[in-house]
Parts: structure tokens; C-alpha cells; sequence
């Protein structure tokens, strides 16, 4: 028997960081279709050479006027009103404009749709609280230094605000944002393991060590430490490695130095993933360097470490001690390269705590309760 009286309608919008959309909206077609009918919904859509992914209905924001973009919004909200019955929000950003997302909010709320709020972190954290924690990083993970700016910048406070008030269920992505949500649900990362884009098999025939660094921000991985260390690395190694991080040579404003294809292309090279040493926390960009077959090393906060799943595969660093761990690992691979046995342990660790199927249970109960 159903766990649902009847069929509900929901849309999942607004702004797809981390490709979510299409990745839940699947899972709810194929999995939930007797309990859920499910949309989805855009404001903006990377480049296609980027990444492709699909929407039921996407927004033409770079395509037309201002005026025409707000008069669809109106539109689409009006349309809400009267087709959903669920309203699950990722990103931090609803269908109208922020100015109006109080508004909004509250009459969903009147008429009794429910509300879900997701968060993945750079939706209600600050740039300008990174950019000092980036500045003073070595002098605040030795406990010299405490960061002055807030967390959260004012705009994103009102969202926070607003998201309490009026939302049903909070989400987050990563437990740093209990920080900022402590009554908030952690629903970690998904990645979607049945995608052409991760069917093969990774070899690796070159007899380097490779690594590779390719930030979507550099500000936010923390890498200007990273290429600094990885600099004294290879000219300690010399012949015996490789190293791909096209980040050095871009500008900070950068948003893409490379297609997530190139990233895909990268990876099936790559023996390790370097993430990010700043935020505290690993996402998808991690979880697809481990089903490529790679070690993958990335900052985790000590505060939020009980969080990580049993037998993790991620290798946890900071600046301070990344270039030891490396050469650990680097001597490691140089004697003993197994990249088929490596993909098939990541696999199995990815499917057992990232993968949307596992949650099946938990998300119905998300979108129902």
C-alpha cells in the first residue's frame, strides 16, 4: 500500500547548483511515480559545453529583455499557485525576484503548499567571510585568528530569516552549514553513479604520479596555498610527476577554467583529486574524483569530522600539512598502481552513502511530511 493518500505535484526549483534537478526529478519519475508527479524549474542554465542537463521549463534570462524576464516569473508563480502542491527550493533562490521572495512565500504559505528550503552553502555563506578566512588561513587553523566578518552577509540573513518563518523543512547540503542552520536536515551530496559520463573503467598508464586541480572558484578552495605547495612538490619530484591545475594561470573572476567534460577527461587521467582547503567540507566534485578512481584529498573541519561516513575513502588535509600527505601518497602510488581495485572500493562506498536510492525512505518522508 502507498504511503501517500494521493498523488502529490511537486516542482523543484530555482537555481541548480551542483546539478540537483535533474538528478531528483529522475529519481522521482522512476521511482516514486505512483506517489509523486514532478517538474522542474530554472531561472539560469549553465552553458551547454559546460555541463548538459534538462528542466521541464527554464527561464529565458540571457535570452530576453528584464521586463519580459519578471513578467515570465509572475507568470510562472501564478502557475505555481495552482498546479503544485510541493514547492522544494534549492539554492537558496525561489521564483520571483528576492525582493519579493517574502511575499511569495507567504502566500504558498496561505494556501497551504508546502515549503522546502535546500541549502548547498554559498546560498547563505559569505564571500566576503571567505575571503578573510582565505587571507589569515594558516594563522586561523593554528588558533591565532578569528574571523571577523560574518558568516553571512545581509541579503543572505533576510533568506535565512525568511526560510525559518515560512519554510516547512530546511535542508543542507554540508554539515559547516549547521553552523547556521543547527535545526536544519543534512541530506549529504548525491551523485547519480548511472550516467554515461561514469560507466567506464579508468586506466592510467602513464608511469607519473598525475595530479589535478580544478577549482570552479578559486577563492573557495583555497588555492593559491595549493598551487604554491604543489610548485615545492614537483620540483622535488621531478620525472615521476604530473600536474594539471589550470586554475594558476586564470584570473580569481574565473568562473569555469574548465567544462566539466575537460574536469571528466581530466580525472580518468588523474592518480589524485585535490579539492578545496577552505570551506571545511567535500561535494560532488569530490565524490566524482572517487568514481574516477582517484585519492582524493580535501579539507574537512574537526568540528563537523562526525559527520563523514565509516571507512571514507577522502584523505583529510589542511595547508599546514598537505604537502606531507601528499608525498605519502605520491611515494604510495609511484610503488603500487591499482586504479581498477581503487574505482571498484570508491564505487561501492559511493553507492552505500551518496547515492539518492539509499535516501529513498527519507526523501519520501522530506516531501511528505
Amino acid at each position: 500500500m502507498s504511503v501517500f493518500r494521493r498523488k502529490k505535484r511537486i516542482l523543484i526549483a530555482a537555481v541548480d547548483i551542483g546539478y540537483r534537478m535533474e538528478h531528483y526529478s529522475k529519481f522521482i519519475s522512476e521511482e516514486l511515480a505512483e506517489e509523486l508527479e514532478v517538474e522542474s524549474f530554472s531561472k539560469y542554465v549553465v552553458p551547454k559545453n559546460h555541463f548538459k542537463t534538462s528542466y521541464t521549463f527554464i527561464c529565458p534570462t540571457d535570452e530576453k529583455s528584464l521586463i519580459y524576464v519578471r513578467f515570465y516569473l509572475l507568470y510562472f508563480f501564478v502557475r505555481a499557485l495552482f498546479k503544485y502542491d510541493i514547492l522544494h527550493f534549492l539554492s537558496g533562490e525561489t521564483i520571483l525576484t528576492r525582493k519579493l521572495r517574502r511575499f511569495e512565500l507567504a502566500t504558498y504559505r496561505l494556501l497551504g503548499k508546502k515549503i522546502i528550503m535546500h541549502f548547498v552553502g554559498s546560498d547563505i555563506r559569505s564571500e566576503i567571510y571567505l575571503a578573510e578566512k582565505n587571507e589569515h588561513l594558516i594563522e586561523w587553523l593554528n588558533g591565532e585568528y578569528k574571523i571577523k566578518s560574518p558568516i553571512s552577509e545581509e541579503f543572505q540573513i533576510k533568506l535565512i530569516t525568511d526560510s525559518r518563518k515560512y519554510a516547512h523543512q530546511i535542508l543542507i547540503s554540508t554539515p559547516d552549514l549547521f553552523e547556521i542552520f543547527p535545526e536544519a536536515d543534512y541530506i549529504p551530496v548525491f551523485i547519480d553513479l548511472s550516467l554515461n559520463d561514469y560507466t567506464f573503467v579508468a586506466t592510467n598508464e602513464n608511469e607519473k604520479v598525475v595530479i589535478f586541480h580544478s577549482p570552479s572558484k578559486l577563492l573557495t578552495k583555497g588555492s593559491i596555498y595549493i598551487h604554491t605547495i604543489l610548485s615545492k612538490i614537483e620540483n622535488q619530484f621531478k620525472d615521476d610527476l604530473q600536474i594539471i591545475a589550470p586554475g594558476k594561470i586564470l584570473s580569481t573572476e574565473q568562473t569555469y577554467p574548465s567544462t566539466r567534460y575537460e574536469m571528466f577527461e581530466q580525472m580518468k587521467k588523474s592518480d589524485i583529486v585535490i579539492d578545496q582547503m577552505l570551506i571545511g567540507w567535500y561535494g560532488l566534485k569530490s565524490l566524482e574524483a572517487l568514481a574516477f578512481g582517484n585519492t582524493v584529498f580535501c579539507y574537512i573541519d574537526s568540528k563537523i569530522k562526525d559527520h563523514l561516513f565509516d571507512k571514507c575513502p577522502i584523505i583529510s588535509s589542511n595547508i599546514s600539512d598537505l604537502e606531507e600527505v601528499l608525498i605519502r601518497e605520491i611515494n604510495k602510488l609511484l610503488s603500487l598502481k591499482n586504479r581498477r581495485k581503487v574505482i571498484q572500493e570508491n564505487r561501492i562506498y559511493l553507492e552505500k552513502n551518496h547515492s539518492i536510492q539509499e535516501y529513498r525512505e527519507k526523501m519520501i518522508e522530506i516531501w511528505r511530511k
